[in-house]
């Protein structure tokens, strides 16, 4: 029974946590990884990033954007990875985004993410195979 509660109070408290800090939005692409990488970073630079790649995250965008007065923040994080799904199909690549404001209030945008998704879903689709 103890061990029952505590476990219960554990979930709980993970969902809790799940909630607070919120999960990216992500996608599987069925395509190689650069090509997914090139598609991501060519819907991105809209944002204008701060930070394209670095050594600890290869395959990383971000950006944080602030209005003249620095009242409101809003930040932008890309990530592509390989899919470690060993079900998935072959080549198959995830593409994480997150787009939160920060300032005066913590805001998470998701149906801007999904946007942002199904753009680059369209990018892939239209452009030509790779040879």
């Amino acid at each position: 029974m103890r061990y029952t509660r505590m476990l219960l109070t554990a979930l709980s408290l993970a969902i809790v946590a799940l909630a607070i800090t919120g999960c990216d939005t992500s996608a599987t692409f069925p395509f190689d990884y650069d090509t997914v990488w090139n598609a991501a970073v060519g819907e991105a630079i809209v944002w204008k990033p701060d930070l394209i790649y670095d050594d600890k995250h290869p395959y990383r965008v971000c950006c944080t954007r602030t209005d003249l007065s620095g009242k409101t923040e809003i930040k932008y994080d890309l990530e592509v990875t390989k899919d470690i799904n060993p079900f998935a199909r072959r080549p198959s690549t995830k593409v994480s985004v997150s787009m939160r404001r920060t300032k005066p209030s913590r805001v998470r945008f998701t149906q801007m993410e999904k946007d942002f998704l199904e753009k680059v879903a369209e990018r892939l689709m239209l452009s030509p195979p790779p040879e």
